[in-house]
């Protein structure tokens, strides 16, 4: 049993040992001084909030208000907080990584505070959304990591990045275009939430209607409700610019989903700007 704890705990200790090297030669980046901590201590207080909230430690009430400290570090920096965010949002937990942190939580010899990489990802979209359009320089890299990790929480956290940027961030209009389809090589994660990502930031940058009504057009034969609606709603918000796609917007007139027709039928009389026939016509 002795010699079992043993080598359970050099594990844990090579494993602890290796950790801080990875750290060391990671590359470094900017780490802005807020109210004199480091912009990077500030988000690990806005993750220890989030971490004690999932362990049963905190309420919603409790929660209330605690990134505030974090998106005024974040307004502060500026646009000096961008290295930071990127290095957060590329951030990723291999299995290994996960199972090694699962069963370093269940040992109380080394203490350890372990942010997972989602929440690094959650927290550097929030701090984008921050920014805004002030951003808008990130949106090359932001474009790299949607498409280099289209599978992953850092590609949907990077596309809400670029949906906080908004118009600004049209750059990334044809990879997003291209994640609408389902001709993603090496993609092993649900296409519907790609799509429906991909509609959404394409909704809110809201490019030129020639680039991208086509596309939407198409995309209201997608089999995802979800997909379909958040198309509908999209198209709605080009008015009569839209009207190339009112043949297949009236297909959906018998579309199963009542809120789908709902939803065609608002579109409708937006684009022409008359009434439209009734879902039962």
């Amino acid at each position: 049993m002795r010699k079992r704890f043993r080598i359970a705990l050099f594990i844990l200790l090579a494993f602890a040992v290796g950790g801080i090297v990875w750290s060391a030669v990671q590359p470094h980046v900017p780490d802005p001084i807020y109210n004199g901590k480091p912009l990077s201590k500030w988000l690990k207080e806005a993750a220890g909030a989030n971490m004690g909230f999932l362990k049963g430690k905190r309420t919603v009430e409790d929660l209330s208000g605690t990134h505030e400290p974090w998106n005024a570090a974040i307004r502060e920096s500026g646009t000096n907080a961008i290295p930071l965010l990127l290095k957060n949002l590329r951030a990723e937990d291999s299995n290994l990584k996960f199972k090694f942190f699962s069963l370093f939580e269940k040992q109380r010899l080394i203490k350890i505070d372990h942010i997972p990489a989602e929440m690094l990802n959650q927290l550097a979209a929030e701090g984008f959304e921050t920014l805004g359009p002030e951003a808008g320089s990130a949106v090359p890299a932001l474009i790299q990591i949607y498409e280099e990790k289209i599978s992953g929480s850092p590609s949907a956290y990077a596309a809400q990045s670029l949906e906080h940027i908004g118009p600004a961030a049209e750059a990334a209009v044809p990879a997003l275009l291209r994640s609408m389809t389902n001709n993603i090589s090496g993609v092993a994660t649900n296409l519907n939430y790609v799509r429906r990502i991909a509609v959404s930031t394409l909704d809110t940058i809201h490019p030129n209607p020639e680039t991208v009504l086509p596309a939407l057009a198409n995309a209201l034969n997608d089999p995802d409700r979800v997909v379909r609606q958040r198309t509908i709603k999209a198209l709605g918000h080009y008015g009569t610019n839209a009207r190339s796609a009112t043949a297949p917007l009236k297909m959906l007139l018998n579309d199963p989903d009542p809120s789908v027709r709902e939803s065609v039928l608002s579109v409708l009389n937006a684009i022409e700007g008359e009434a439209s026939p009734s879902a039962d016509d």
